[in-house]
Order: structure tokens, then sequence, then C-alpha cells
């Protein structure tokens, strides 16, 4: 079993932390891996946008920035988000999802690139693409989510 240790446990894997979990499974980890469900992947994801967001305005928080915009690419990598394509509305409506899944890999990629060269503007400018991806395919495929 190969166990990965997350670059920014979320709000709702911190509790894990008091009870001695410093790792988490990723993607390709086997049968015996924990398994995590979509609402926790696409929670952990949301979370790291919002803090995405609020870095992308503070003066110096790019690095927090950066570490915000990884967490997702790494919650983005998760069985759970891969097997959102098994959901009975995507079944009815499939050749919508890849093209806006695409979408969100090429912005969010993109972005991490332009926070990782220091590149603000150009980080901040794809932002909103980012986010627009995320809205465009929640439009269609909504999962139920509660709140944080």
């Amino acid at each position: 079993m190969m166990i990965r240790s997350h670059p920014a446990l979320g709000p709702s894997l911190r509790g894990l932390l008091a009870f001695g979990v410093f790792v988490v499974a990723g993607p390709g980890c086997g049968d015996d891996a924990p398994q995590f469900t979509l609402q926790q992947v696409m929670l952990e994801i949301d979370g790291a946008r919002k803090d995405l967001e609020r870095s992308l305005t503070t003066s110096g928080g790019f690095d927090k920035a950066r570490a915000s915009a990884e967490a997702m690419e790494w919650w983005s990598e998760d069985a759970a988000f891969e097997r959102y394509l098994e959901r009975s509305d995507l079944l009815a409506n499939p050749e919508r999802f890849p093209v806006l899944r695409s979408e969100y890999d090429v912005r969010l990629a993109e972005l991490i690139t332009h926070l990782r060269e220091g590149k603000e503007e150009e980080a901040r400018s794809v932002y909103p693409k980012l986010t627009a991806s995320c809205d465009g395919c929640h439009a269609i495929y909504r999962p139920v989510l509660i709140p944080r």
C-alpha cells in the first residue's frame, strides 16, 4: 500500500490528528487504503478554494495561495473525485463532464504555475476562470454538500 502525506490538511481532517493519524491515502494507494466520500473531497477542494481566494487578495499571501492551490490539485486526484463519473446525474449527461473537468484541470495547473513562478497578476487573472469552471460544472452536476 502506498501512503502519502497531504500537503495541507483541511478542517474536516484536522480532527483525525487528535487520534494520531498523520497521513492520508492518496490516489493509487490500493484497495485497503482509506476511502473518502465525494462529499469529503468536494468540501476539502471548496475549503482550499476559499483559502486560495483570501490569499490572493492578501498582501504577501502567495505562499498560502500556492499551498491552497496545491491542496486543490491533490484532492482532485483522489479516487472519490474520479468516481464522480459514476454518478447517475453524470450518466444522464456524460458528454459535458469531461469538457468541464478538463477546463478545471487546465485552469488549476495554470494558476499553480503562475504562483510557483511568483507571477501575482497572472495568478489573480486566472482565478476567476478557475471558479467559473467550478461553477459551470456545479450548475449541471451538483452534489448535495453540507456546510463547513
